[in-house]
């Protein structure tokens, strides 16, 4: 499913409806090098991650990236939107948390005095809010893209 086009270039940013796994991600193919990339985005930070390309000898240079790493962050909510309509996961489930200085930060693993997510909602239609519901029943919420990973 396409989402957007990539500005000067001839790239979509697209999303795959098939056996779609977190962490939230979505493709960007070239069909005329010939590669295929995957870019990392979240539900709580700003963040976009290149996760890897296929095959890495045709990649493209670092300005296309970058490129490609601006067009997904300026259509972040568009991203969110369709992973949580079509996917149905922020990717958060049982993931560990710290909150200080009221930032969420999202941790690789269990650190002592983080608290783990149960589960996490996200609506784009509620000014894009994400809310976490914690093991001990509680809820927290905040607006995408406030939060941090680590």
């Amino acid at each position: 499913m396409k989402l957007f086009s990539v500005p000067r270039t001839a790239l979509h940013v697209e999303l795959m409806l098939r056996d779609e796994h977190c962490p939230p991600h979505v493709h960007v193919d070239d069909q005329t090098s010939l590669w295929e990339a995957r870019f990392a985005f979240s539900f709580v930070s700003d963040n976009v991650i290149l996760m890897d390309i296929d095959p890495i000898e045709e990649a493209p240079n670092t300005r296309t990236i970058d490129r490609i790493k601006a067009a997904i962050a300026a259509n972040l909510a568009k991203c969110r939107a369709v992973w949580w309509e079509k996917i149905g996961t922020c990717c958060l489930d049982r993931r560990w948390m710290r909150v200080a200085n009221d930032t969420v930060t999202i941790l690789p693993k269990r650190e002592r005095g983080s608290i783990q997510i149960h589960t996490a909602r996200y609506s784009p239609a509620a000014n894009h809010a994400v809310t976490l519901i914690l093991q001990d029943g509680t809820t927290l919420t905040l607006q995408a893209g406030q939060g941090t990973d680590s």
